[in-house]
């Protein structure tokens, strides 16, 4: 997975969050970019695996409907 951030719309972003005072301006932009990131990452595998989920049920409420429409054959 390619990320692109666009720079102005990120250090816009920092510009309104509040900075400590004994923390230099890198580590604030470093912190924030670190967390930006696990977020990206975190939510890109949430959405995968919702994904697969229900990918999953499809696949699931097929087979029993096939398994439904077999048993009313049988009965």
């Amino acid at each position: 997975m390619k990320i692109e951030i666009d720079p102005e719309k990120f250090a816009l972003a920092l510009l309104q969050k509040e900075k400590e005072p004994s923390m230099t301006n890198e580590k604030f932009v470093k912190e924030n970019l670190l967390l930006y990131l696990e977020a990206i990452f975190v939510v890109s595998e949430f959405n995968k695996l919702e994904s697969q989920q229900f990918k999953n049920m499809k696949e699931n409420e097929i087979r029993d409907i096939i398994s439904e429409i077999l048993s009313a054959r049988l009965n």
